[in-house]
């Protein structure tokens, strides 16, 4: 079959290493089908998305499909269960009669189905309408009558740190690697980067994302840090506005002046040090690492923020002392000393690895990160979800700026750190904060209302697909893993179907509905 061949277009959409999906305009209808594994002869089939959407496709013979290349340039990809083609790069749909795309239209402006005889259902354009088949690239109108959808997609805003991998966040989206390290995938409304909805592009505001969500992929180990609580946050900002620090200056620790604890659930495994060990164990891995008698001796009488604060003040010698020690032992501790050391060669803030516990969570284990708890991730990719701030104080372990006396004066030593593993398919983590709502969604064909709280709500599937239904049957959209769905404070009850795996943030908790 050729490209040109239109009774029977073919599109990739989505591709990863591991999934290649198509598109079918075949026998007056629209399909999308997963080939997991390598392509070849033989592929496993399987429809990409849940029951619902297949009711719509009884019809479908998995011996009409055909592979091809992976990846094709200009893709056009489905957005399921809408009968339509989704054009990414023009954020565009060619709606579809009879199995062929016969009219552009915008977006956000028609939700559609398409039955098993092929036809479009949903609204019909007015006489006075425009035409339909418009273009609106060329100035004139799509002609489909504007509704006011009750969700859209959020996309994610990539951040690039030089501690970030170069293969996990786009594998995690399905695209092509960027060549670049990319550290972070924002879904947020923080100035810094700012999520755009899918729709029509416009910029997700405070009051429609209050929380933020990242995606992490730690490649190399970030700073030893801690962040604020409200208090300390409100007067770092004012200390820093005074002296003239502006907001974008390497040098300021509270841009933001806002509190900011937050979670850290693992997307397969997730290394991290995180709090302080209890006293008696943090002295017996201090002897072991060699760490000197000024760092000895105020823990000891359990002065933490003395111990801490000679640790970063430590002499060359003494640093290098403790480098020797990790080559020279062997262990789990001396390992990751001797790690870090090869990274940060004399930092001071080596001194500190031995007294922190060392973490290595699964696949949905979750760390929640108190204000003033010391932390550095090492590996992995998870989802974070904060409060809306990126405000941060740094001790070391990093080339960027550091401020190791504030730092002492934020530490919270008692807070003892503990995982929480995800239990069952709808687990609901304690976060500790009465207005953020962590949930996690996994399994095949699983029914969950969302919406309805009052307040925002986030849907970012992190594994297979996700499709949520309005209340009314009137919208659906449908989410791949690296994709959110946000649902407003107005919006009622929706309907979920998780086919994988999806991470649920809201800002408030009014119970979970399986079915």
């Amino acid at each position: 079959m050729a490209y040109s061949d239109f009774g029977d277009w073919w599109f990739n959409f989505r591709p990863s290493k591991t999934s290649h999906c198509y598109v079918s305009t075949s026998k007056r209808l629209i399909a999308g089908l997963c080939i997991t594994g390598r392509p070849g002869p033989e592929p496993v089939l399987r429809i990409s998305w849940g029951a619902r959407t297949n009711s719509l496709f009884p019809d479908l013979d998995p011996k009409l499909l055909e592979i091809l290349p992976a990846r094709r340039k200009g893709a056009v990809a489905l957005v399921p269960g809408r009968g339509a083609l989704y054009n990414p790069r023009l954020r565009r749909c060619y709606a579809v009669r009879n199995g062929i795309p016969v009219m552009l239209v915008d977006e956000a402006t028609w939700s559609t189905t398409l039955n098993t005889s092929g036809s479009l259902a949903g609204p019909k354009p007015k006489a006075s309408d425009p035409p339909l088949g418009t273009d609106p690239s060329s100035g004139g109108s799509s002609g489909i009558p504007q509704q006011t959808r009750p969700m859209d997609l959020l996309d994610g805003v990539i951040r690039s740190y030089d501690w970030g991998s170069t293969t996990a966040l786009s594998d995690f989206r399905g695209v092509e690697p960027s060549g670049q390290p990319e550290a972070e995938f924002w879904f947020g409304a923080h100035r810094s980067g700012p999520s755009p909805f899918r729709a029509d592009g416009r910029s997700a505001t405070s009051l429609e994302m209050p929380f933020l969500v990242k995606v992490l992929a730690v490649d190399r180990p970030l700073s030893l840090q801690v962040h604020p609580d409200e208090a300390t946050a409100s007067d770092g900002c004012r200390r820093e506005d005074v002296a003239g620090v502006l907001v974008d200056d390497p040098r300021r620790c509270f841009p933001d002046g806002r509190a900011k604890p937050e979670a850290v659930c693992a997307v397969g495994q997730f290394e991290t040090l995180c709090g302080f060990r209890p006293i008696p164990e943090a002295l017996e891995m201090a002897a072991m690492s060699n760490l000197p008698e000024r760092v000895l001796g105020p823990l000891r009488s359990g002065d933490w923020s003395t111990a801490v604060a000679s640790a970063l003040a430590a002499p060359p010698e003494e640093v290098a002392a403790v480098t020797a020690a990790a080559e020279a032992g062997d262990g789990p501790v001396a390992g990751l000393v001797g790690r870090l050391a090869a990274l940060h060669h004399g930092d001071p803030a080596l001194l500190l690895v031995p007294l922190l516990r060392h973490h290595v969570l699964d696949d949905g284990d979750l760390l929640y990160v108190a204000p003033g708890v010391l932390h550095a991730h090492l590996s992995g990719l998870a989802v974070e979800v904060m409060a809306d701030s990126d405000d941060v104080v740094r001790a070391g372990l990093t080339s960027k700026f550091v401020d190791p006396m504030v730092l002492v004066g934020l530490l919270r030593p008692e807070r003892l750190v503990d995982v929480e593993m995800a239990t069952g398919s709808v687990h609901r983590y304690d976060l500790e904060v009465n207005d953020i709502v962590l949930r996690r969604l996994s399994g095949t064909g699983l029914d969950v209302e969302v919406g309805g709280s009052g307040g925002p709500e986030l849907l970012l599937c992190t594994d297979g697909s996700a499709s949520v239904r309005s209340g009314d049957g009137r919208y659906d959209l449908v989410a791949l893993r690296g994709e959110a769905v946000w649902i407003g404070p107005e919006d009622g009850l929706m309907d979920l179907q998780v086919d994988g795996t999806v991470h649920w943030v809201a800002c408030r908790d009014l119970g979970c509905h399986a079915r």
